[in-house]
């Protein structure tokens, strides 16, 4: 019998298996909780815009509400990022090694560069796009900032406190 020890305890691979499935049925459902939580403030961050709250609800075009609530010009900068998000998936196995003999310089050097330049693009519009989310829920450039690394919260705050009230789209 395969037996593993803990703190120099014998445990069983039963036992471990039950901690093991009790462990990540605890991580599954905190981050369900959080997943609904986030929902709920973007639902709210729209209703503050004026917006039907179903449309943070689905994939994708909520994205797209979102970078027009943010900006006068949301429409057209929404469809650079999500084109160069599409390019740099499509792309990316020129970062990757050749499927025949895993080598990296057989990657292709065109395709490679192209990803490289739409992940930049990318990102530069989801910075300006946080930024101007700051801004059009009335808080400053520095809340924009605060977004580009804790995301998930700013969009807990922009969606429930009472000071982050919707002043339309930035120029």
């Amino acid at each position: 019998m395969d037996s593993v020890t803990v703190n120099g305890q014998p445990v069983d691979s039963a036992t471990l298996a039950t901690i093991t499935g009790i462990m990540s049925g605890i991580g599954a459902v905190i981050s369900i909780a959080i997943f609904v939580l986030l929902i709920i403030a973007y639902w709210k961050m729209f209703t503050k815009a004026g917006e039907k709250g179903w449309k943070a609800i689905i994939p994708i075009y909520n994205e797209y509400v979102a970078f027009k609530l943010a900006w006068k010009d949301g429409a057209k900068n929404f469809w650079i990022y999500f084109i160069a998000s599409i390019v740099m998936s499509a792309l990316s196995g020129g970062f990757t090694t050749s499927a025949t003999n895993g080598s990296l310089a057989d990657a292709n050097p065109v395709l490679a560069l192209l990803a490289f330049a739409a992940s930049i693009v990318m990102l530069v519009w989801y910075i300006r796009f946080l930024i101007k989310q700051a801004h059009a829920y009335n808080k400053g450039t520095g809340c924009g900032i605060l977004a580009i690394f804790f995301p998930n919260i700013m969009t807990l705050f922009y969606g429930f406190a009472k000071t982050a009230t919707y002043q339309g789209p930035q120029e």
